[in-house]
C-alpha cells in the first residue's frame, strides 16, 4: 500500500469516527504511520483530504456495482434493485468504517458537500442510465412517464440508504444480523412499487 492510500484509509477511519470538525490531520497523520507535512504534501487542505477520501470510498463502489452489473444485466429490473440492495447492504456490513465515513457528510461545509453530491451524482448515472434502460420495456401504468418513474427510484434508493447507514453508523454486527430482515423489506417496498400499496 502507498502512503497516499494509507493517509486515505486513516482518513476514512477518523473521519468516520469524529466527524469533519472534530477530526484532526494530526490523528490521520498518526494513525497511517506518516509525518502529518505529506498530508498536506499530497492532498494540500483537510478539506481536499476529506473530498479525496470521499471519491476513494464512491469509486470502489462503483467498482462493485460494474463488476455486479456484468453478472446480473439480464435480471428483471426488480430482481436487480433487489440483489443490488443486498449486495450493498454486505458491502456496508461488512465495511464499517467506511459506511461511518459516509454518514459524516451532513456535517460538513456546505462548498464541500456540494462538490461532493455533484461528484456522486456522477458516479450513479451509471446505476440509473442502466435502470432507465430497463424502464423502457417495461409497460408503464396510465400517466406515469419513464421520467417520473425514474425519479421515483431514486428517491427511493437514496432514502433508504440514508435512513440504513444512519441508523446502523457504529453498529456493523447489528446490520449484519438484520440484513436479511432489510432485504425482506425492500422486496415487499418493491413489491408495492412494481403493483401498488392497495388492494385491488
Amino acid at each position: 500500500m502507498s502512503k497516499k492510500e494509507a493517509i486515505l484509509k486513516a482518513a476514512i477511519e477518523v473521519f468516520g469516527k469524529r466527524g469533519y470538525e472534530r477530526a484532526t490531520t494530526d490523528e490521520i497523520a498518526e494513525r497511517a504511520g506518516v509525518a502529518k507535512g505529506l498530508i498536506f504534501h499530497h492532498f494540500k487542505s483537510k478539506e481536499n483530504l476529506y473530498h479525496q477520501a470521499y471519491r476513494y470510498v464512491v469509486e470502489k463502489l462503483q467498482g462493485e456495482f460494474e463488476n455486479f452489473l456484468r453478472e446480473n444485466k439480464n435480471r428483471d429490473i426488480f430482481d436487480f434493485m433487489e440483489k443490488w440492495m443486498e449486495k450493498k447492504l454486505e458491502y456496508s456490513a461488512n465495511h464499517p468504517e467506511e459506511t461511518d465515513f459516509l454518514v459524516t457528510l451532513v456535517g460538513v461545509n456546505e462548498n464541500l458537500r456540494r462538490k461532493i453530491l455533484s461528484d456522486l451524482e456522477k458516479a450513479q448515472g451509471k446505476f440509473f442510465g442502466f435502470v432507465r434502460e430497463k424502464l423502457e420495456d417495461l409497460k408503464l401504468a396510465e400517466g406515469v412517464t419513464e421520467e417520473v418513474a425514474l425519479k421515483f427510484l431514486m428517491w427511493f434508493f437514496k432514502g433508504f440508504e440514508e435512513i440504513y447507514l444512519r441508523t446502523y453508523q457504529g453498529r456493523p454486527d447489528q446490520l449484519k444480523k438484520d440484513t436479511r430482515n432489510l432485504v425482506e423489506e425492500v422486496k415487499v417496498m418493491l413489491k408495492i412499487v412494481k403493483r401498488g400499496m392497495l388492494k385491488e
